[in-house]
């Protein structure tokens, strides 16, 4: 057997949020904790939830809920049980620690999209990279002298609080994988001090951590990361130097990047990217890589057939005269003037789903089943009875002469559950969010372009 230990954070947001805070914290060593893992969360498809005497208290913390979650995921109850070994409780600061037993030890690195998106650098290395700033080179060498004093058993002298302090505003800003580790490792190491200075620096620092998940913290992440940085001298020397890049060949790149992140770029809430960004756990090589590709391929698009930037909305599909367009050529929909010619809900329809497959949505020929599942359920889109009426749309009345057969479709027909919203969706086959949430993508993409064509054709 092995033993895993995770803190418990969000306290004062839930059951125990209340006067007897305090008191509840203190008193909890030892009590039975129950971990599920909340596949339905918005802002993280990883939150592990944690409840002790029935009462929802909390939150696995971010930096380990990825590994808590797959073994509820693993489990056959679906949920894990712990024990509560260790608290902390300082001024408005309330966390818990918990133990837990399980079978196998799970390698956090190979979790999830943190290995895809390790392999998509890997793949498509020759991509740009923003080299890393003074700011970034500044704290990996702030890291390496708060562990040289944290090993050597220093104390915090005024020259070692200059440079923790220094830490504590700057590394906020930092969300890739590895920076993730390095603030769990000096939490850790700074709450294992024998100096008093040291536990509350490791108590501020966790303070810090908590507060990274938080709406306006992360706007201001998003700011900072892309819009900053397009402005910088630095992006625009980089754009320079590759004025010649492949418009198509990065944007092809950057369709692979897990997540959809790439598709989704614009269409989220700053706040809510930045969110998606942070809880993926991106290695900071593939995080910058991707952030560089889409600004470049923004500077790449504002600069093609010398059209603005603002006539090139991210996501949209803008058609020209001689055929280019944000996404792709369609010559037969364009006009002498470059406008848009008005499509019917057939010609709409199957431009989505042309775009789906080529951003490879669909990575099973079952997947169109969802597709037809947001069309019986939207209004303005056609209705089925069936698979079969379904299938001879695709083929006869959208073209699609490789469309799936209905053989192929019919093991899913029934396992969705849930109202019109694709979010609201259960799958009765499956007990693996991500497929789940997989699934879901595809339902939301698919609808998301249909709403933003009908809104484009009725301009």
């Amino acid at each position: 057997m092995y033993q895993i230990e995770f803190k418990i954070v969000g306290l004062p947001y839930h059951a125990w949020g209340d006067e007897r805070l305090g008191e509840r914290v203190r008193t909890a060593l030892g009590k039975r904790v129950t971990l599920t893992h909340d596949c339905d969360n918005e802002k993280n498809p990883e939150a592990t939830m944690v409840v002790i005497d029935t009462q929802f208290v909390g939150y696995v913390s971010n930096e380990q809920c990825h590994v808590v979650s797959r073994y509820c995921d693993e489990s056959v109850t679906k949920t894990l049980q712990a024990v509560v070994v260790d608290y902390e409780a300082r001024d408005e600061h309330f966390a818990l620690w918990a133990r837990a037993e399980v079978e196998k030890s799970m390698d956090m690195d190979a979790v999830g999209e943190h290995a895809e998106a390790r392999l998509w650098s890997e793949k498509y290395c020759w991509l740009a990279m923003m080299p890393k700033s003074d700011d970034a080179q500044r704290l990996k060498a702030l890291v390496g002298e708060i562990k040289r004093a944290l090993l050597n058993g220093e104390g915090m002298e005024d020259e070692n609080k200059r440079v923790f302090d220094t830490y504590l505003k700057d590394c906020r800003w930092d969300v890739s994988w590895e920076a993730t580790q390095e603030r769990e490792e000096l939490q850790r190491l700074s709450a294992e001090s024998e100096h008093e200075d040291m536990r509350e620096w490791s108590r501020q620092l966790s303070s810090v951590m908590t507060k990274m998940g938080s709406e306006q913290h992360l706007e201001e992440i998003y700011v900072r990361v892309f819009e900053e940085t397009k402005k910088s001298r630095a992006f625009q020397k980089l754009c320079r130097m590759h004025e010649d890049l492949e418009l198509g060949a990065l944007r092809q790149a950057l369709m692979r990047f897990p997540g959809w992140m790439y598709q989704y770029f614009g269409k989220m809430e700053k706040w809510e990217y930045m969110s998606t960004l942070y809880y993926m756990r991106l290695p900071e090589a593939a995080l910058m890589r991707f952030v560089t590709g889409v600004l470049m391929e923004q500077e790449l698009m504002a600069k093609a057939k010398g059209v603005k930037r603002s006539d090139v909305p991210q996501g949209k599909v803008v058609l020209l005269k001689d055929g280019w367009s944000g996404r792709r050529t369609r010559d037969e929909h364009a006009t002498e003037e470059g406008n848009e010619v008005p499509m019917n809900r057939e010609e709409r329809l199957k431009r989505v789903i042309e775009q789906m497959r080529e951003e490879q949505c669909f990575r099973h020929q079952y997947d169109y089943v969802w597709l037809m599942i947001v069309m019986n359920k939207t209004e303005g889109m056609p209705h089925f009875d069936g698979l079969q009426s379904f299938t001879d749309y695709l083929h006869d009345d959208l073209g699609f002469t490789d469309a799936p057969a209905r053989s192929t479709m019919h093991s899913k027909m029934y396992v969705c559950q849930g109202g019109k919203r694709p979010d609201d969706w259960t799958f009765s086959d499956t007990q693996d969010s991500k497929e789940c949430h997989r699934r879901i993508n595809v339902a939301k993409r698919f609808l998301r372009q249909w709403e933003e064509l009908k809104m484009k054709n009725d301009e």
